[in-house]
């Protein structure tokens, strides 16, 4: 039984180790957590031992110390950060800690209407029976708030980004100083706190929580505000760095695109075709194997359009880069009549470039068919085939809704694998 409540009474001095590891879970595993663990137990071990033996020193150095420097260094491990921003937030955890402990033993140092101080000295080693039931009793009224605190961490830490920032922040000499003030503070104060009753334990717990809490918190958000200050200014030089860069790319294009003009200029106002040609094949390079062939050339003569029959010439090229055929299906002249020439562009090249993504997928051909309906109505109809895996296949499709009108209509149908999108253009 001794031995049961002597355990008892250790629950505590694992609270710390308890928040973080509730806070950060995931990165927590199950030998970290017993090496952990029983860094902590065997610690206490030696602190009763050196309790006994140096009666004389504070109990700050002994209980409070060791346990703060065990923690700092596992949960700096844990997080893979730097030290000194784990120091402050343990010393946080440790004086709430000893805030809820506080308050527990008051409460059942009024339940057990005890007269007894209540001091720390009094349960070391339960020798006082009085104050070790308040010590051991403290510390399990105190278990469920201390998981109910790191739950509500973990709920913080995983909608925000606190583990990235532990892992990216730099810190200043500044910030050693501060801490180290504080740790020193933080010493001294239960240097004298633990000397004293349990109520007044209590009541500088209230305020250590209070200080070190809002230091801790100082120091985290300055370190974030710095991190932040310091990604933004990057991220605005390699802006500039590239601003720089397309600044003077553009203004190289400019000078290269008024010479040409320039050039192509001269040629035109001497009427030297020859010499354009031969300029024109230098600028663009060595004339490539075109794929239309004369039957598609006769084909598209008879769309008189020259904007669409310019897109047309220019799908069936970047179909044939792509080892689709795009076969045309026009039989007759076709006049098309419309008031937005762009927008029946803008449909046509869409409709185009979807049927031939999806065709290039399939091996199939793409089909365009060009006719001439009544009252001076114009479908261009553009079949296709998609995969089986395309179960998705209307989400590739663009929204043409918004560039219809009540000139232009555009439908799409499915049958199997089959697809027909269909532009109809009205006069």
């Amino acid at each position: 039984m001794t031995y049961l409540l002597y355990t008892l009474s250790l629950i505590s001095s694992c609270y710390e180790m308890v928040i973080i590891g509730l806070a950060f879970r995931e990165r927590l595993t199950w030998r970290f957590s017993l090496s952990w663990l029983g860094i902590i137990l065997a610690l206490q071990f030696l602190q009763q031992a050196a309790t006994a033996w140096w009666s004389q020193l504070p109990l700050a150095l002994i209980w409070i110390v060791p346990l703060t420097i065990v923690d700092t260094i596992m949960a700096t491990r844990l997080l893979n950060t730097h030290w000194l921003i784990v120091l402050p937030i343990i010393l946080s955890l440790n004086a709430l800690k000893r805030l809820i402990g506080g308050i527990g033993g008051t409460f059942l140092k009024f339940a057990l209407s005890a007269d007894d101080p209540m001091r720390l000295r009094q349960a070391i080693g339960l020798g006082d029976l009085t104050a070790s039931i308040n010590l051991i009793g403290a510390a399990a009224l105190g278990l469920p708030i201390i998981i109910l605190i790191g739950l509500l961490a973990h709920h913080f830490v995983s909608r925000t980004n606190v583990l990235a920032f532990f892992q990216q922040v730099k810190v200043a000499t500044s910030d050693y100083w501060l801490v180290f003030l504080e740790y020193a503070a933080y010493v001294l104060a239960y240097c004298y706190a633990l000397e004293q009753p349990v109520v007044t334990q209590t009541y500088i717990a209230v305020v250590a929580t209070l200080v070190f809490g809002t230091t801790t918190a100082y120091l985290v958000i300055n370190n974030n505000n710095r991190l932040t200050d310091n990604q933004l200014l990057a991220q605005v030089t390699t802006t500039n760095e590239q601003l720089v860069q397309h600044q003077t790319q553009l203004e190289s294009f400019h000078d290269d695109y008024r010479n040409t003009l320039l050039n192509l200029n001269h040629y035109i106002r001497n009427n030297d075709v020859a010499g354009l040609k031969a300029y024109y094949q230098k600028l663009a390079g060595a004339p490539a194997a075109s794929p239309l062939t004369t039957t598609t050339i006769t084909t598209l003569n008879q769309l008189n359009n020259p904007e669409l029959r310019g897109l047309i010439y220019a799908k069936v090229e970047t179909a044939a880069s792509r080892g689709v055929q795009l076969q045309l299906n026009l039989t007759q002249p076709i006049i098309i009549k419309a008031d937005h020439p762009i927008k029946v562009g803008r449909l046509l090249g869409n409709l185009l470039d979807t049927a031939i993504d999806n065709a290039a997928q399939t091996d199939q051909p793409v089909t365009l068919t060009i006719q001439a309906l009544p009252r001076e109505v114009v479908q261009l109809q553009v079949s296709y085939t998609v995969s089986e895996t395309t179960s998705q296949w209307s989400a590739s499709l663009p929204d043409q809704q918004s560039l219809a009108d009540d000139q232009l209509q555009v439908t799409t149908q499915l049958n199997d694998q089959q697809v027909v999108a269909t532009l109809t253009i009205t006069a």
